[in-house]
């Protein structure tokens, strides 16, 4: 106990120095752990913005690089899938402006024509006519829609109909 006591300044300044040179090297691990998490939560942060193509870089060697580089992989099959569905979304917007002129053009045509144009299910319902084919029948459209064609034709003729309807819905081919 004797020689000790004798060294227990020494004993102190190299524990205080042993203490110092610990805090300090769990400082810098710290800083080396921390940072590229930090790169990771930034590049996270960018990507829910809408930046796809951001890209992080950490260089460590060890797995939080192996999991910036995942990371770099789904920021890229992010931004392929969203460019992806940007130009979906152009297509369908051009295919709906398409679709609007088409029925535009065809609801003119069913508007300007004298012919009676009507619609039925497969029951006979009416479930779309045009002005002429309301005058012709004497009815308004309100009356007509949901009507069935017994009720404006005679029973010969309804027959008739159904039938050449049915042989149109069996077979796909007009008549």
């Amino acid at each position: 106990v004797g020689p000790i006591r004798g060294h227990s300044q020494t004993i102190l300044i190299l524990m205080a120095v042993g203490g110092i040179f610990s805090c300090l090297l769990m400082f810098l691990s710290i800083g080396r752990i921390l940072k590229p998490v930090k790169n990771l939560a930034l590049g996270a942060h960018r990507i829910a913005k809408g930046d796809f193509g951001y890209k992080v870089n950490v260089k460590t060697g060890d797995e939080i690089e192996v999991l910036a580089r995942q990371f770099n992989d789904m920021s890229a099959a992010l931004k392929k899938s969203f460019t992806e569905l940007e130009a979906r979304v152009v297509e369908c917007r051009q295919g709906e402006a398409a679709l609007r002129q088409s029925e535009e053009k065809y609801r003119k045509i069913l508007e300007s024509m004298e012919e009676g144009y009507y619609e039925v299910d497969a029951a006979g319902n009416m479930t779309f006519c045009n002005e002429s084919m309301c005058r012709i029948l004497g009815y308004p459209a309100a009356e007509l829609l949901g009507m069935n064609n017994r009720a404006y034709m005679d029973e010969g003729f309804s027959r008739k109909v159904y039938d050449t309807f049915n042989e149109v819905y069996n077979t796909g081919k007009p008549v």
